[in-house]
């Protein structure tokens, strides 16, 4: 037995033919069965008034009589009924009892024949054909309409024969309703026909009655059966009570949807969860959804042996058809029996991208020794027909759009395992995308990569003031280390060197010697001579300088033309980001930004800056007529003037070239000197006015990195808006377990210890007292909480730093005081965090049991990808009360929006969660591993057996643990 299980079906269990006797019931029941099919409903009941005459003429047809398509026991169903007149209000309420194709006589069971419902049912309430004739005064037609049985023996007689009674109401001929006709009112409310009943919601709503039967799905009639749900728990029908032949006409609108089969036990599960298998309107939802989007759902699964496959390794999967039902569908079966094989199929017909998870397809199982290659599987979808076929030794095309999203036990486990919670994340992160618009997605294949579109700018941007900050640093650092003691102490000992030295020096000045007299010729010469070499030394040291100044200027010009292109290169980086958020608009950021560069007049200062280098350098250095070769040529000229003089002249011109050299050292020892003490007048006086400018730079700076932060969370909030929609808006059905993202700016949790790692350890500092604790020693860090606050952490550290005698810099490791102060203004340690908590916890403090059960709510209840879901035991990951509290209320609501298929063993998800079809798959290992199918509606006898055996263990061990339970 393999069938669809529980579907929406249209249902008519009102409805009179001729044998009613009514002069308006010309209907026969041949007549029916055709405009029932005509009219697509697929169980019906025909209740006459207190007679079940037409009951044999209806087995006969359903049984034995066909149309041109068939037999009509294939295309339509039955349940026996009456409609009775009771001894209940002022004109008599009316009931409609419908029974099971077989009834309960004692400890049998009897088919529902006419015989056998009117010796144990109508006999017993007086509906005999002689007190029927004798209330119509010999007319047995007009006795059927004033035949009165009394209430309450009506219901309990139905009850006993295992049948169900339906209570007329709304404006129903007959109806409780009708019974408030004596109101002034016109139309009285369903709590005002409560109030003056003359029979008490006890008695008879609460206790007596299954059904409410409703004309119509109206707006009043909705209100009315709104009520009976919320008042007294019971469902309501919708039923034509056709009587002529255009009540036959049209009846849609006058029937009621019900998923289940088209049986009596099938009623009576649909009665138990009605809320998900009763639908009073045009169309159920479900219904609609798979006729616009047929490519999502799953119509049927076809596995069978190769064409070349003789069965020589098994029978296997030969001849398998399943038809798919597009609700819930829970794969049943003992262990190593085949239930998984089931879902993988789908999973590589679907082209799964997790296959490698598979139990069942895999290298260690069934595709060992090339066993998968003997059978080939198609899945059937509801687009007409459309197809796939693949062998079963075939991967999926992971290329390929996944048509269904199959999550394989393996897969599930390692997620809730996975300790580093990357995969976890990106599969809640797949959950949320699923939630944007298409338009908000941007044409981004997933999460990860939407964010980093629209975070690209920003990181960006946050990279060019990492590099301002670099630089600022660089600055604020060299000056800082002036202020060490020990430079100052340094400075002083340099100061007393130099002027140690330049006394030193002062104190080996050459002794003078006299001129000796030359003759005037040699004089003259020797005196030119001089003059010419003071006059060269004099154009050589102003030339000097000045190529040191051209220099200078050139190193400026250079820096000025990086920094522009530095500027241009984050501009352009800029506008091709704009570009592409301004491209779906058809624009471009040249409308909005004009940029204009014009270093035409820095290159022309640089080209004359360079022109004046090389003239300068000529002028000094030319070979041939250059002033330090000149200079060169006068002194020797002056040397051999003085060779060829005597002993005295050559005394002379030694000495002058020694006071020379000396007068050249005097002067730069006390240029030496001059420095030193301008140093330690800048330390004492002028570096802290230096200071304060670049601090306050640097504190820009870092505002600046803080602000590009919050844009990022900006963007996260927007994101998740969707999700905080949609939790808020079913936070009834999220009652008892919350669940919510959080997005902000935090302090990363290793921030302490980064901090700690450029502290020297061997060296005094101010952390070393609190033992490392840097939350002890700057108490004030524990009070900040706002975002703006941030900002104070990298002050208030340099300011404890500070209060420490030797100042900030020997207190960190050497060579790393600038990484330690990009770190603190850089704002490295602010995480721009985007989780997932659940129940005030956070993903790190979840059990591995509760972040499953948070991802299958994911899946279930928030995932807007509406491709079939199929989940291999997820159970096996939870506890029982987390299944029954998290699986089977979101399954339900889940089951309404996408096919979903599971694997399980867990008769709370197979039978609590009301699935709309079982299969249930078993492997017979003693035929040869041939694989078995079941499959059809918890309803169904066989599944029914099947569900209890194979979950339950027995019916009998099922009965023991229920008389065990203590309730309450």
């Amino acid at each position: 037995m393999i069938n669809r299980g529980s579907e929406w079906r249209l249902w008519n269990l009102h409805m009179h033919s001729a044998y009613s006797k009514e002069s308006r019931t010309k209907m026969s029941v041949k007549e029916i069965f055709d405009k029932l099919i005509e009219n697509n409903i697929s169980m019906f009941s025909i209740t006459d008034h207190s007679n079940v005459d037409a009951l044999d003429e209806i087995w006969n047809i359903y049984e034995t009589k066909a149309n041109e398509k068939g037999l009509y026991r294939n295309q339509i169903n039955f349940i026996p009924g009456i409609e009775l007149k009771t001894d209940k209000g002022k004109r008599g309420v009316h009931l409609v009892c419908v029974f099971p194709q077989k009834i309960k006589i004692g400890e049998s069971y009897v088919k529902s024949t006419k015989k056998n419902i009117y010796d144990n049912f109508c006999s017993v309430l007086g509906l005999t054909e002689s007190k029927i004739t004798a209330n119509g005064e010999g007319n047995y037609g007009k006795g059927l309409l004033k035949s009165v049985v009394k209430f309450d023996d009506a219901v309990e007689l139905t009850h006993k024969l295992g049948g169900l009674v339906i209570i007329h109401g709304g404006d129903k001929h007959g109806s409780i309703e009708e019974e408030m006709k004596d109101v002034p009112k016109k139309e009285p409310t369903p709590e005002e026909i409560y109030e003056t009943l003359d029979i008490t919601k006890s008695e008879i709503i609460a206790k007596k009655i299954d059904i409410v039967e409703l004309p119509n799905y109206k707006k009043q009639q909705a209100r009315n059966a709104k009520f009976y749900k919320n008042v007294f728990g019971k469902p309501c029908m919708v039923a034509s009570d056709s009587h002529e032949r255009s009540d036959y006409e049209n009846m849609q609108e006058r029937c009621t949807w019900v998923k289940a089969d088209c049986s009596f036990e099938g009623l009576r599960q649909a009665l138990i969860d009605y809320d998900n298998r009763m639908f009073l309107g045009v169309i159920p939802e479900q219904i609609d959804r798979i006729r616009k989007n047929p490519t999502k759902y799953i119509n049927k699964l076809l596995v069978d042996w190769t064409d070349n496959y003789d069965g020589n390794k098994g029978k296997w999967f030969q001849n398998i058809c399943i038809p798919m039902n597009p609700g819930l569908i829970s794969i049943i079966g003992n262990k190593g029996n085949g239930k998984s094989a089931i879902a993988e199929i789908i999973g590589l017909l679907a082209d799964s991208h997790n296959y490698e998870k598979f139990a069942f397809l895999n290298k260690g199982k069934f595709l060992k020794n090339k066993l998968a290659s003997n059978f080939e599987a198609t899945l059937i979808w509801e687009n007409k027909g459309e197809s796939v076929k693949k062998n079963l030794s075939d991967n999926p095309n992971i290329n390929n759009v996944e048509r269904c999203q199959c999550i394989p036990q393996q897969y599930f486990e390692e997620i809730c395992t996975d300790t580093e919670f990357k995969r976890f994340s990106d599969e809640i992160n797949s959950v949320i995308f699923s939630r944007l618009d298409e338009m908000d997605k941007e044409n981004c294949r997933g999460f990860d990569e939407l964010i980093d579109m629209y975070t690209k700018s920003t990181e960006e941007n946050i990279g060019f003031l990492i590099n301002d900050l670099t630089n600022i640093n660089r600055e604020i650092i060299d000056k800082e280390e002036k202020l060490l003691p020990s430079y100052k102490t340094k400075q002083e000992a340099l100061l007393k060197d130099a002027n140690t030295q330049l006394e030193a020096h002062i104190s080996i000045k050459p002794k003078k010697i006299d001129k000796p007299e030359l003759p005037k010729e040699k004089q003259d010469m020797y005196d030119a001579v001089l003059e010419k070499i003071e006059e060269m030394s004099k154009e050589n040291e102003s030339e000097s300088q000045k190529l040191f100044s051209l220099n200078e200027n050139i190193r400026k010009i250079q820096n000025i033309l990086e920094e522009v292109d530095e500027i241009q290169n984050r501009f352009a980086k800029s506008m091709e980001h704009i570009n592409e958020e301004l491209d779906e608009f058809d624009l471009s950021a040249n409308t909005i930004f004009d940029l204009k560069v014009n270093k035409e007049a820095v290159n022309a200062k640089k080209a004359e800056t360079e022109q004046l280098i090389a003239e300068v350098r000529d002028r000094l250095k030319n070979p041939e007529s250059g002033i330090e070769i000149q200079l060169s040529k006068y002194i020797k000229e002056k040397n051999d003037i003085v060779a060829e003089e005597d002993k005295h002249m050559q005394e002379y011109n030694e000495y002058l070239n020694h006071l020379k050299e000396w007068s050249d050292i005097e002067k730069t020892r006390r240029e030496a000197v001059k420095i030193i003490e301008d140093e330690i007048k800048y330390i004492s006086e002028g570096i802290h006015e230096d200071l304060a400018p670049l601090y306050i730079k640097r504190d820009e700076i870092a505002s600046d990195i803080l602000e590009e932060k919050k844009k990022i969370i900006r963007i996260y909030n927007r994101f998740k808006k969707p999700v905080d929609d949609f939790l808020n808006a079913n936070s009834e059905l999220l009652s008892g377990y919350s669940i919510c993202i959080r997005s902000g700016i935090v302090i990363d949790t290793t921030f302490q210890q980064n901090v700690f790692d450029y502290i020297n350890k061997q060296k005094r500092n101010v952390f070393k007292d609190d033992n490392y604790q840097l939350y002890k020693t700057i108490e004030e860090l524990g009070d900040i909480e706002s975002v703006e606050e941030y900002l104070n952490i990298p002050k208030k550290i340099i300011e404890k730093m500070s209060e420490f005698p030797d100042g900030i810099i020997p207190q960190i490791k050497e060579s790393k005081m600038l990484d330690f102060y990009n770190y603190l203004f850089g704002l490295g340690y602010l995480t721009n965090k985007y989780e997932l908590v659940s129940d005030g916890k956070t993903l790190d403090k979840l059990s591995p049991g509760e972040r499953g059960a948070l991802l299958l709510i994911f899946y279930l209840l928030l995932d807007l990808r509406d491709i079939p879901l199929v989940i291999d035991q997820p159970e096996d990951n939870l506890d029982n009360q987390s299944v029954a509290k998290v699986l089977v209320p979101f399954i339900q609501a889940a089951k309404n929006r996408r096919q979903i298929i599971l694997v399980t063993h867990n008769p709370n998800l197979a039978v609590v969660a009301d699935s709309d079809q079982i299969i249930h798959v078993k492997i017979d290992k003693e035929n040869d591993q041939l694989v078995e199918v079941e499959a059809g509606g918890i309803e169904d006898d066989v599944i029914n057996q099947s569900i209890v055996t194979i979950l339950e263990g027995t019916m009998l061990s099922f009965k023991k643990r229920e008389l065990k339970y203590i309730e309450g």
